[in-house]
């Protein structure tokens, strides 16, 4: 299976600069992204950049301290809980349509699910 995408941004960056660049448009293709005006996209435009994200691939162990939030494009990500007795349980999934990480808008820093 081949690299899937994801727009990537730290936070903490997005909440502190606010200039007006441009996004290009190899950062298009989540909905959310796509749906903000041109000038709030420009604001947040220098904090984002492109991942390339590959099947399997652990992002965040529960409780890992992040300020990353993803905004998957062509990719699916997985929310995992971990259960008391090992085992494991798809809890979210997040798509073209969302985002990973709204824990960190909220200002909850630890993951609460392996991502």
């Amino acid at each position: 299976m081949g690299s899937r995408r994801a727009v990537c941004a730290r936070m903490g960056e997005l909440l502190a600069r606010w200039s007006p660049p441009v996004v290009g448009l190899e950062m298009r293709g989540n909905r959310i992204l796509d749906a903000l005006p041109h000038e709030e996209l420009g604001r947040i435009g220098p904090d984002l950049h492109i991942v390339h994200l590959t099947q399997g691939t652990i992002l965040y162990e529960w409780l890992t301290v992040t300020d990353e939030i993803l905004f998957p494009t062509s990719a699916i990500v997985s929310m995992v809980t971990l259960m008391e007795d090992g085992q494991s349980v798809e809890s979210v999934l997040a798509g073209a349509d969302t985002i990973s990480g709204a824990w960190v808008a909220c200002g909850v820093r630890r993951a609460p699910w392996r991502v």
